[in-house]
């Protein structure tokens, strides 16, 4: 887990939670038996395969394989990170965190950011009444296409004229207002409005807060577009306006649309268009990408067709190079001169501007567009190695992999290079791993439990059983990595009170065995109830045999090399006897 929370205040939150009201107020689950259930949020389906259990605090879907607890389900449904999403569980509980030594942000910092959004937010609200009060600003959003309904959605308002309208209206909060970016100075050191005469746009980050504002000139007048300065919550090479919107419209993204402009997000978004956000007056950054690529796996970016948008995209396009892993998709639409989304969708509708989604230009072919442009006669040798020159650093940039790799092929085409020799100049990706070196075996819902498995598989569901388990020294001596699990879960179930499946998949939170953990969580082991004691203490014994027979043959391997010292055949005559008598 993240270092900066402590794990005692993580696990505290999660027996204060109770995880049915927290999944039922987003997803509508019903009873079944003992545990709840609910088509899966998180893949279509048409039967439920989604299941939560109150006594242990976990979901699990068998149908996808997601599983988890409370913090796991604010990851994956409301697409947080770790610290936010225990964030929000500890404000639904009205609790403070008590961040570790080093790494927690000063009480005064934290009190400053909360006082921030809520200024900001009441900020949106000044300018949102505003609005209705200045029909000519309303007047040019109407001009502009744009309805009421799309306007209160993204909570459009306006900065009237004057010098300190905000700062009247918020006259408490003067120190606030320049911290937000809200107030500048005139050089007699006098507090104004940044913003005025002004359409205005609320930037707000995924969680919905209000961290800045865009503010649209209601003439043609430089600046066109003003938006906030950077403080302590608004960083704009990390935020992007419409995410938050898009988020709330969208369970899920097949691709999101980068636009330029707050006017094009919400005119694709008044024709249905809801999957797009625009950067706030910067390139889009490495931070953007990976931000975007955390909800789909495929980005379009839109932009002029001229000079200007083709160079606009080949910056992106460097940005996307570190990051553009196998599986991962970009793709660039390049509209029409004079034409951008906002006046593109009013013309041809939803539909036409999907068409142009559609068409979007593949990465490769804009990457490979781009530098043949800059070379000389490709049928020369000249040129296709002046390609080459250019292609192979940026190549080069990109995750090792099968993407990589096709690139290199088609340069390959292009240049009449062997493919093998621009392989060599770039870094040689590293071979697999091979099966036996890996620690974790996977399993399905198709394999056949090993009794470590199963082990695991009846603890999770029964903690108490590790309340008088004995002596289990004899599992690090074996080769299974489920029988190691199995130690360790039994040491941390033992530290803990009442503990839960919930509780304890935290444990290994962002470890290759949190989703192995919360299959056999899930998993259904046929074993009455009156018959767990008896089958989990068979189990017991019988990886006890196991470990005796491994004993035995190592030690019979040995002699067949070279004679055993006397310990050790004393060892082998009692591990024979344990044997034969079942004295395990």
């Amino acid at each position: 887990m993240a270092g900066m929370i402590p794990r005692s205040f993580v696990n505290d939150l999660l027996a204060r939670t109770d995880i049915i009201d927290l999944i039922d107020a987003r997803v509508p689950l019903r009873k079944n038996g003992a545990n709840f259930v609910a088509c899966c949020p998180f893949h279509s389906e048409k039967s439920p395969s989604f299941s939560v259990n109150p006594k242990q605090q976990f979901f699990y879907c068998f149908g996808c394989g997601k599983g988890g607890n409370a913090i796991t389900f604010l990851i994956e449904f409301e697409r947080l990170n770790f610290p936010e999403a225990v964030e929000q569980l500890a404000n639904i509980q009205g609790l403070n965190i008590p961040y570790e030594n080093n790494s927690r942000p000063r009480a005064d910092a934290k009190e400053d950011h909360q006082t921030l959004y809520q200024l900001l937010k009441d900020a949106a609200k000044y300018y949102i009444n505003q609005l209705q009060h200045h029909p000519q600003a309303l007047a040019y959003l109407h001009q502009r296409g744009l309805d009421d309904k799309v306007i209160s959605r993204y909570q459009i308002g306006f900065a009237p004229k004057g010098w300190d309208n905000l700062l009247k209206h918020c006259h408490q909060h003067t120190a606030a207002l320049a911290k937000a970016g809200m107030t500048t100075k005139k050089d007699n050191g006098n507090d104004y409005d940044r913003f005025r005469e002004r359409i205005m746009f609320p930037i707000r980050d995924r969680q919905g807060r209000m961290i800045g504002f865009g503010g649209r000139a209601l003439d043609d007048n430089p600046p066109k577009y003003l938006n906030s300065p950077e403080t302590s919550i608004f960083h704009k090479g990390n935020e992007l306006f419409g995410l938050y919107e898009a988020l709330q419209a969208n369970r899920s993204f097949e691709y999101v649309v980068v636009v330029e402009g707050y006017m094009d997000v919400i005119a694709l978004a008044q024709y249905g268009i809801t999957e797009c956000v625009a950067t706030l007056g910067t390139a889009t950054s490495q931070q953007h990408l990976q931000k975007l690529y955390r909800h789909c796996d495929t980005i379009v970016f839109c932009y002029d067709g001229d000079a200007a948008g083709k160079k606009a995209a080949w910056r992106a396009l460097g940005s996307l190079l570190p990051i553009l892993e196998d599986g991962r998709k970009a793709k660039f639409i390049f509209l029409p001169e004079k034409e951008d989304p906002d006046s593109i969708v009013r013309k041809l509708g939803k539909e036409g501007f999907q068409q142009h989604i559609h068409d979007a230009v593949p990465f490769s072919e804009f990457f490979f567009q781009e530098l043949k442009a800059q070379c000389s006669d490709l049928h020369s040798m000249d040129g296709r190695s002046q390609l080459a020159n250019l292609a192979l650093p940026l190549i080069n940039k990109l995750p090792k992999g099968i993407f990589q790799q096709m690139l290199l092929d088609k340069l390959s085409a292009f240049t009449r290079l062997d493919p093998q020799t621009l392989t060599h100049l770039t870094q040689q990706k590293p071979p697999p791993p091979s099966p036996s070196a890996s620690s974790k075996p996977v399993i399905t819902s198709k394999t056949r439990l090993t009794p470590g498995q199963i082990a695991i598989a009846l603890l999770l569901q029964n903690p108490t059983l590790a309340v008088d388990i004995g002596n289990l020294d004899f599992l690090s001596q074996m080769k299974d990595p489920f029988c190691k699990i199995f130690h360790q879960l039994v040491d941390r179930i033992q530290e803990h009170d009442a503990i839960t499946i919930g509780t304890i998949l935290e444990l290994w939170r962002e470890s290759e065995w949190e989703p192995i953990l919360a299959e056999l969580a899930a998993w259904h082991t046929l074993v009455p109830k009156d018959g767990i004691i008896d089958e989990f203490n068979g189990i017991l014994l019988k990886l006890r045999g196991q470990n005796i027979e491994s004993q035995i043959r190592m030690l019979l391997d040995k002699a067949a090399i070279e004679p055993l010292t006397e310990e050790e055949k004393q060892q082998l005559q009692q591990l024979i006897t344990m044997k034969k008598t079942k004295v395990i």
